[in-house]
This record gives structure tokens, sequence and C-alpha cells, in this order.
């Protein structure tokens, strides 16, 4: 579909029978639209990076999703282990998620995805404005209601204090990739390579207690070997 067909469709804002769910445009906003949270660095560093890298990562940092009324996501992870935020331009809309799962719950989940009928499920209606914050592995999903169509700008962030919880994550997307809302190969091997020389660098700096402390490093590494084997078996 054409984007100057999609423009089409939603300036006339009608209800729709088979609604449009656009996923993943660039942001057309300034940079000051993130939340501000995210915006206010506790470093007066600059940030350094070839074009190159540059151009590979910055659509990571903010996009934009449009949809029509009634279109709703079932329930899955964002890929690649990544933080997520999302906050409502034109709306309503409903943000759900299952609330404390259990280990348990999650390999079930896992491996049964939307035949799962156990487990919490919450949700709330954001409106234009609000913003929602979600950690890696959150098991979430989106819904309109009838008559709103929707559009949303959203990010995602990677967190020195959650690089296990990160790995742990990409592992377990890689061993089941239905779990998720997009492809994660080939960006998850890129992903794991770079933070892990993000960590040793920590670790050099002598800043280990910024990542949770050696024992933590350990088993990033311990679990970056597993992930390297599951990927062999998986190719």
């Amino acid at each position: 579909m054409r984007l100057s067909t999609v423009q089409d469709l939603f300036l006339k804002n009608m209800i729709s029978d088979d609604s449009l769910n656009v996923l993943d445009l660039r942001n057309p906003l300034p940079r000051s639209i993130p939340p501000s949270f995210l915006t206010r660095g506790a470093t007066a560093e600059r940030c350094i990076a070839s074009v190159t890298e540059w151009n590979k990562w910055k659509d990571d940092e903010d996009w934009v999703l449009l949809a029509q009324d009634g279109a709703q996501t079932l329930t899955h992870q964002d890929s690649c282990g990544k933080d997520s935020w999302l906050t409502v331009q034109e709306g309503p809309l409903g943000f759900g998620w299952m609330s404390r799962p259990t280990e348990e719950e999650r390999r079930t989940w896992s491996a049964y995805l939307n035949g799962f009928t156990e487990g919490k499920l919450r949700y709330v209606i954001l409106r234009p404005g609000q913003t929602i914050y979600f950690e890696a592995g959150t098991i979430h999903f989106v819904f309109r209601v009838v008559q709103y169509q929707t559009l949303f700008t959203g990010g995602h962030i990677l967190r020195w204090s959650r690089v296990v919880s990160f790995i742990e994550t990409v592992l377990n997307q890689l061993k089941f990739p239905n779990t998720i809302n997009e492809h994660i190969l080939p960006w998850a091997p890129v992903y794991i390579e770079t933070v892990a020389q993000l960590v040793s660098d920590k670790k050099n700096l002598g800043r280990a207690e910024e990542l949770g402390g050696e024992e933590a490093i350990a088993r990033f590494f311990n679990l970056k070997k597993e992930f390297e084997q599951e990927l062999l078996h998986s190719r």
C-alpha cells in the first residue's frame, strides 16, 4: 500500500470494516517529542558514533504507530529484550498487560501464546499526552475502540541495570520466536555483541556496580554463551 493511500484513509477518519494497523513508521515529529524522563541526561557527554552506526540505531529510539478504529494486537513481547515507551498523540488507546506473571506462567504462555488462558490481565485507557513505560519481556497487547483512530509515538531503550534481564529475554525469544512482534533475526546477535562490548568497557572502567556487580556480569556472559549455542541450533 502506498503511503499516499494510507494518508488519504486516515485523513477521512472513517469507521472501517477492515482496520489498518500501520506499524513502525519513521517519526516525523521533532526530537523534543520523547517523554521528559528520557531526555534529562545525567551526563553532559556528547554521543559519538559514525554515520553508519547512528543511522542504524536512531530509528529504534522513536517511531510512530498509526491504526484505524477497532485495530488490535494479541499478547506479545517487544523483540530483542528492549524496554519500551508509548505516548498517545491521538486516541484514546487501550494498553493491556499480564500482571506479575510467575515463571511457570511465562513458560506456558511462551509455548502456547494466545491459547494460554491463565494469568492476570489488566488494562488502562490512555489519552492524548499520556505515556506508558514497560520493561523488556512485558507480555502486553494494544487495542482501539470503534470510532476512534489512534496515533502514538514510541521508542525502545536499554538500561545498564537490566543487562541480565535483557539477555534472558532475548534468549527466551530466540527459543520461542512466535512470542514477539517482529523477527528477532538477524538483529538479536548484533544487539548481543554490542551490549557485550559495552558491558566489558564498563567493567574495565571500574563501574561494574552500575550493572549489578561482578556476579551479574558473569551471568550475562554465561547467558551470552547459551545464546550463541541456541543460535547455532536454530539455523
